[in-house]
């Protein structure tokens, strides 16, 4: 199936298109996010947001054994901005402004057992930095962390802050920083590692998570399979979620409605407000 890349006999990466993988993935994240102290009890039991509508936003999921175990979503710009322009306006503004094209990363999370095996997390950030490369044409990824948490970023993935601590009404008031990643500089890493290219000269030489991610060969089925997978979240997913089970998009400003109109509206006859 187009929607599926097979990691093992056992572990499969979905791209979340249909209402029930999109499901299994918001889950997941509560689930995560609850046990972490980030959101408290919901009805739905479910984390997302109008940002997962919008038509190149991309939910990964991956399964073992056909349970969920970890996901990751990318919000390329829109004109809603990105998810942290609510707490990071300013910043965000003048990196683009500055010419860049970041995407943002979020609802990243692994279920509990599977919190200490790396290969989940790997394999999510080695198919976000992919999508966002190649299809998207990013520059940057930038992504809020708990400051607990920066030193992995830092060391692991090459991310460095852009953004001061601040306090995150949308993950219970924890604090947050905002920090970025430089596509081209992780690509010389990636090849680094796989001895496919010569150690950056700006490089300290220590080794990365970047070991783990796709050579020159896997890479180029990956693209191939992320172009051939990804499309908007079905219709019937759609309306359920943000129109039937939550009003976003009632609520939404009427650009970012007109935006969701034209990726939707044309399949079915339905105005979604």
């Amino acid at each position: 199936m187009d929607d599926e890349y097979r990691l093992s006999d056992d572990r499969i990466i979905h791209i979340a298109c249909t209402g029930d993988h999109r499901h299994a993935a918001w889950q997941l994240v509560y689930e995560a996010y609850r046990a972490q102290g980030y959101t408290g009890e919901t009805d739905g039991k479910l984390w997302y947001g109008l940002h997962d509508a919008l038509s190149d936003a991309c939910t990964i999921l991956i399964e073992d054994r056909g349970d969920p175990v970890g996901t990751v979503s990318i919000y390329p710009q829109s004109p809603m901005g990105f998810p942290a322009h609510k707490l990071y306006a300013r910043e965000l503004n003048a990196f683009c402004a500055s010419g860049r094209r970041p995407v943002e990363i979020g609802s990243l999370a692994v279920t509990g057992s599977k919190e200490k095996d790396r290969t989940i997390v790997t394999n999510l950030f080695d198919l976000l930095s992919l999508y966002s490369r190649c299809l998207v044409g990013a520059t940057d990824l930038v992504i809020t962390v708990n400051p607990k948490h920066q030193g992995f970023y830092e060391r692991m993935l090459l991310f460095e802050q852009i953004g001061g601590e601040k306090h995150y009404d949308r993950v219970g008031d924890a604090p947050a920083v905002l920090m970025r990643l430089d596509l081209e500089k992780q690509e010389q890493v990636i090849r680094w590692e796989h001895n496919e290219g010569p150690r950056p000269e700006w490089h300290t030489g220590k080794h990365t998570m970047y070991r783990g991610f796709s050579s020159l060969e896997e890479e180029e089925r990956r693209v191939a399979w992320l172009k051939r997978a990804c499309r908007p979240l079905d219709f019937e997913a759609f309306w359920a979620y943000f129109v039937e089970e939550r009003p976003l998009v009632q609520e939404a400003p009427h650009d970012v409605q007109n935006h969701l109109e034209s990726v939707y509206v044309p399949t079915v006859s339905v105005p979604l407000v």
